[in-house]
């Protein structure tokens, strides 16, 4: 294996198996097989066969990750993810393919793992330590640095039992980095943390990547992997679907998780959101264009319907798109019921939202209906997730750096001087 390739997967395959008896005994015949092979190749063609109630979860994997390279590893849950990282951490071996994890590898695949409830912050400091190969001194020497960035001095001579999540997941992130690893594994468990702590952890992610350790990234947030990552992998069904540069594979990702229009309706009047003065009956998000998917150049609609049941209402709307991240893009109003009090009636209204606004990516639409802009007869978070897109970049749904695109006018002035 070349040098720089700090981790690499061929093949790779894990299976199990449903049934918690077959499970055992599966696992009883191949500890046996296994204890009485003399020489058992690194692929197996017996591996590669399903026995009775076995399923695959993970299939083919294949991949490398060099020095100073992270790659951002995507899904939805159930894809494989996790399973992928427990062989790569040498917590379960793979059935079949090989794979080659080469330095001191720090890892953080799950809330609390490896610590000791019993025993106290610092002392799960030193065990951890010792786990990994550390020395006492060198021990002692990163434990005021790992108190610091976990921010726990109050509560390190606590027993771990006594940890919130967020405290927990602290402790591990900050033992994990702390040590200088060469390998850094981290799953989706900073999700649990508050904002400030995701940015500082962002932050020492960059600098153990300058310091040229390989990182290899689990995240549901788009965002981050699309700033950290220099490949990102989208594993689905257990097997690879895409490998590649970020912002594509994202981009792909994102297209199937929803379509280029988003409509909901509610066809039985009693489980419409809402209730005897108001009741909403649909709300879409569609193209200007309907021969078109959404795009940055062309904007979108937003329509809502509605039904009023009483009179005299004087109604107000309210409308909020967020990013997938929850980060508020605009939120707006207006009154329904200009000209006056609101009759029995269906309502239905449109509101244009112009090109060049929205940037590439995915948002949620929340609805608010209410009277005289103080009581919500209607509310309705996240109702629709819809798609902009970029059609200059050839893919529906490439995703861009930031959070507006706006279309700016650019003028440039020269002052006419000699260059001799």
């Amino acid at each position: 294996m070349n040098d720089d390739v700090m981790i690499r997967c061929d093949g790779v395959g894990k299976k199990f198996c449903r049934d918690l008896k077959k499970s055992l005994w599966y696992g009883v015949l191949d500890s046996a097989r296994d204890l009485f092979r003399r020489r058992q190749p690194m692929i197996r063609r017996e591996t590669e066969s399903l026995r009775n109630g076995e399923f695959w979860a993970n299939r083919d994997i294949s991949f490398e990750i060099k020095r100073g390279e992270c790659l951002g590893l995507i899904g939805r849950n159930g894809a494989g993810k996790t399973t992928l990282l427990k062989m790569l951490n040498g917590l379960i071996k793979p059935d079949h393919g090989f794979i080659k994890v080469r330095g001191q590898v720090g890892a953080l695949i799950a809330l609390g793992a490896g610590f000791n409830p019993v025993l106290t912050g610092r002392e799960n400091i030193a065990v951890n330590g010792a786990i990994l190969g550390l020395s006492k001194q060198q021990i002692s020497e990163a434990v005021d640095d790992i108190i610091d960035f976990a921010e726990l001095p109050h509560a390190i001579d606590s027993p771990v039992r006594n940890y919130s999540s967020g405290m927990s997941v602290r402790l591990g992130f900050a033992i994990a980095t702390c040590i200088r690893p060469e390998v850094l594994i981290v799953d989706e468990v900073l999700a649990v943390g508050d904002a400030d702590f995701r940015l500082k952890c962002l932050k020492r992610m960059r600098n153990v990547l300058k310091n040229g350790c390989a990182v290899l990234l689990v995240s549901h947030n788009m965002t981050d992997i699309r700033n950290m990552a220099s490949t990102a992998l989208w594993m689905q069904d257990g097997k690879c679907q895409a490998i590649g540069e970020p912002y594509k594979v994202v981009s792909e990702y994102l297209g199937t998780s929803c379509s280029d229009t988003a409509e909901i309706e509610w066809e039985d009047p009693s489980a419409a959101p809402g209730g005897d003065s108001v009741s909403l009956r649909r709300v879409a998000v569609l193209p200007v264009d309907i021969n078109k998917p959404i795009s940055i150049s062309t904007g979108a609609k937003i329509q809502l319907a509605f039904d009023c049941h009483e009179l005299g209402l004087r109604l107000g709307f309210t409308l909020e798109v967020c990013t997938e991240e929850q980060i508020v893009v605009f939120h707006t109003g207006g009154s329904l019921t200009p000209n006056g009090d609101s009759v029995r009636a269906n309502y239905n209204v449109d509101v244009t939202v112009p090109s060049f606004l929205l940037n590439s990516g995915k948002y949620q639409l929340s609805v608010t209906i209410d009277e005289s802009q103080c009581i919500a007869l209607v509310h309705v978070p996240n109702v629709v997730t819809f798609q902009v897109g970029h059609e200059s970049l050839g893919v529906n749904h490439a995703q861009l750096p930031g959070v507006v695109a706006p279309k700016l006018t650019w003028k440039c002035h020269t002052n006419e001087q000699s260059l001799i």
